[in-house]
């Protein structure tokens, strides 16, 4: 019974051990957005936990960097079904400023912390009306090939 307790509080303990430190986590091994995310979560309760809040200050811009990078790998691709992907990553962009302009006023050291207001809204329209547009073309070039296969790929 006791090696039940001792091994259950152990468990307790390192996972405590590990959430504590999991934005940091995140951000060392390059999962920015998953490190906003988390820091957002943990500011939510309290907005003054000076780690969690340079997490979010290194992290966020970094997770920008990241998906205009794809986003531009995306147009310069030029694959008629990139639209899709543009339009999922400038959704999930305007996710996650929206979670973090919630969290507004933040200070660091006496100085508050803000990022710049990125309207997404047009992009995102744009990229949804592109990309629907692709998938019916593309259902109809499968459907004039009268197979049954193709219909129900299309």
């Amino acid at each position: 019974m006791k090696k039940k307790i001792y091994y259950f509080l152990s468990i307790v303990f390192l996972l405590t051990l590990v959430s504590c430190n999991a934005s940091k986590n995140y951000l060392k091994l390059g999962q920015y957005d998953l490190a906003v995310k988390n820091a957002a979560r943990k500011l939510q309760r309290n907005k003054h936990k000076k780690g969690q809040l340079k997490v979010l200050a290194e992290a966020y811009p970094k997770a920008l960097e990241v998906e205009n990078d794809r986003i531009k790998y995306l147009h310069e691709e030029g694959s008629p079904d990139r639209w899709d992907e543009i339009f999922h990553i400038y959704s999930n962009m305007k996710e996650r400023q929206t979670l973090v302009e919630r969290l507004y006023p933040l200070y660091l050291d006496g100085q508050e912390i803000r990022f710049q207001h990125i309207e997404y809204d047009q992009k995102i329209i744009e990229a949804k009306t592109k990309a629907a547009d692709y998938f019916y073309y593309h259902a109809k070039s499968l459907m004039e090939k009268h197979d049954k296969f193709a219909y129900r790929k299309a």
